[in-house]
């Protein structure tokens, strides 16, 4: 299950040109160290808690005193780095792990989640459906729709088809050049 800290273990980016080359727990005088506190780690509020980004904070993301630390989405498909917010990049691992569910118990429909939705691997609190109506600032929920799980299934398949693809390609000494993304791919649902 993703989860965010309720607390922060002091420890020390070690920064040049804004991004984090070592994490410490001390901190060794360098002048280009930045303390990750409570004070300085992204935050969402969940029921009047603070819940803290710090457990993602890691080498290759950035600092920098106007806009604090953020995220980098390093690219394994040749694609250019995306920074973003933690609270943006928790969102989407949230998205991830949602489509991961509903792929792994496939045998479970839209309604087998939604009347379940501890399911889905996430907080219940980063969903619109959540049964305890929780209050949550910094970040956005997930409105898990009918829509949004038919939609999240088939970015799955289309991920997990052309990953095999490749990967058959790649094993007798080819490569894949069409589609060049999942989102190109075509499927269709087999009706019974």
């Amino acid at each position: 299950m993703i989860a965010l800290n309720k607390t922060v273990t002091k420890k020390f980016a070690y920064v040049k040109n804004s991004v984090i080359f070592d994490i410490k727990s001390s901190d060794n005088g360098d002048a280009c160290v930045v303390m990750i506190t409570d004070a300085t780690v992204p935050y969402v509020t969940v029921d009047g808690t603070r819940l803290y980004f710090n457990g993602y904070i890691e080498v290759g993301d950035t600092y920098t005193e106007s806009n604090g630390f953020k995220k980098t989405v390093h690219s394994t498909k040749g694609e250019a780095d995306v920074e973003m917010t933690y609270q943006d990049y928790f969102r989407m691992l949230c998205e991830k792990e949602i489509a991961d569910s509903i792929i792994n118990n496939y045998t479970l429909d839209y309604t087998d989640f939604a009347n379940s939705l501890d399911k889905l691997g996430i907080p219940t609190w980063m969903l619109v459906q959540d049964p305890a109506q929780t209050e949550v600032d910094g970040v956005e929920k997930i409105d898990f729709t009918e829509e949004y799980y038919n939609e999240s299934k088939e970015n799955r398949i289309k991920e997990l088809a052309l990953e095999s693809a490749s990967k058959t390609t790649d094993k007798y000494g080819y490569k894949l050049t069409k589609p060049a993304k999942a989102e190109e791919l075509e499927i269709e649902k087999i009706e019974e």
